[in-house]
């Protein structure tokens, strides 16, 4: 209940400061003037050219979204899905005396001591698309505080949106961007890592795992405008509703490989109520629970759970069921051949996990809601609670497990 209070809190003084950075002139001189298209164009005029400070990690590549076509026609209630996407390489770059500006949600901008935003670094989350230039925010700002500066090398794993407080954002687009920078070569140039936020355990936890001290963290939703000597940043590596094969692998190897047994039993069938949360409860959730119990489920919540007990608990698994929601990122943790069960309430279908379950070889299966009357806008179905079809539950759950684990 306290950090609800705490959330709600920080929402509101963020809604009153993008007011106030819109509307009062201070500093005007440090908003971009214009903005290029390619960071390599830039350190090409402006750096030596044997210096390694453009690195193309991905090539980009023709993304064709294959989905059956119920899950299609059910995410496409208020928002039309592209069939093909084209995605960028996929880069790291060093800008010499760079600016980093960021309003600790939606827009990312990465500036040259020319004053100029890179797009191909920078992000801006109103459009819900990558970059276009022109319409990245800060050139709609008018409150600039003057930079923080940083002596030597900083890294943004900044990505604005979820990666603030939403733990599937933070494991699928800020922890990926770390191992961007392993694999540029230029991780032990950096002193600082740029974060969203320092707040929550869960990024606590994984950072410490992954060797980054506290005293090198910089917390983006802190300090929002910073200078460095060297500024380090990566392109984005996933579109919405997509997910990369090389993300699993690094989630993988980080995470799993380096957990050693810890002499815990963790259930091998269980379901992950949302009764923590202030969205999307399952309104039979009772019915829904008595019926998996019969089958040997156990019921969990996650917020309860350290991030390496969700691991853990995740690489166990054998049968999952879960409303749609930001814990079923742990499935990145699940062993090839695990069984899904996700269930959708009506309007809010997301389609990550069916791509997550394709790349990693799992079974996944999926409840559409097919009983609740139909939301009126997409913020309406971001949050309304909703009723399981129990029926189809069990048949789906039948013909995964031939005989009930319990009578």
């Amino acid at each position: 209940m306290e950090l609800s209070i705490k959330k709600i809190i920080f929402k509101g003084l963020r809604k009153l400061s993008e007011v106030c950075i819109h509307w009062v002139p201070f500093n005007t001189s440090l908003r971009p003037d214009a903005f290029l298209n390619s960071s390599k164009i830039y350190l090409e005029l402006h750096n030596q050219p044997t210096d390694p400070n453009y690195i193309k990690i991905h090539p980009g590549y023709t993304y064709h979204l294959r989905l059956p076509s119920d899950l299609q026609e059910a995410a496409e209630l208020f928002e039309k899905l592209e069939p093909t996407t084209e995605l960028p390489d996929v880069v790291v770059a060093e800008i010499r005396n760079g600016r980093l500006y960021t309003d600790a949600y939606y827009t990312i901008a990465i500036i040259t001591p020319t004053n100029k935003v890179l797009t191909d670094l920078s992000l801006e989350l109103r459009s819900k698309a990558r970059l276009k230039g022109f319409v990245n925010n800060i050139f709609n700002i008018k409150f600039f505080r003057k930079p923080t500066k940083f002596k030597g090398t900083v890294f943004t794993l900044l990505t604005g949106g979820g990666g603030l407080d939403n733990y599937f954002h933070w494991l699928f687009d800020v922890l990926p961007r770390y191992h961007l920078l392993k694999v540029s070569g230029l991780f032990q140039r950096v002193n600082w890592f740029v974060i969203p936020s320092y707040n929550l355990p869960y990024q606590v936890e994984t950072l410490k795992v992954l060797g980054i001290s506290p005293s090198q963290i910089i917390d983006g939703s802190k300090v929002n405008h910073i200078e460095a000597d060297t500024l380090i940043a990566s392109s984005s590596h996933r579109n919405a509703g997509q997910m990369e094969k090389w993300v699993c692998d690094f989630l993988r190897e980080s995470f799993v490989d380096t957990l050693l047994p810890n002499g815990k039993n963790y259930p091998s069938h269980f379901y992950i109520t949302r009764n923590d949360s202030r969205s999307r409860n399952v309104l039979n959730e009772n019915e829904l629970i008595a019926l998996l119990n019969s089958f040997g489920f156990t019921t969990l919540s996650l917020s309860g759970l350290s991030f390496e007990e969700q691991v853990r608990l995740f690489n166990n698994a054998e049968v999952i069921v879960s409303p749609h929601g930001a814990g079923l990122a742990n499935l990145v943790f699940c062993k090839t051949g695990t069984k899904i069960i996700e269930i959708f309430s009506k309007g809010w279908v997301g389609t990550m996990y069916y791509d997550l379950a394709q790349k990693l070889g799992l079974e996944y299966y999926y409840q559409l809601d097919n009983v609740s009357a139909s939301p009126a806008s997409a913020a309406e179905a971001k949050h309304k609670h909703f009723m399981v079809d129990l029926a189809a539950v069990e048949k789906t759950l039948r013909s995964l497990i031939k005989m009930p684990l319990k009578t």
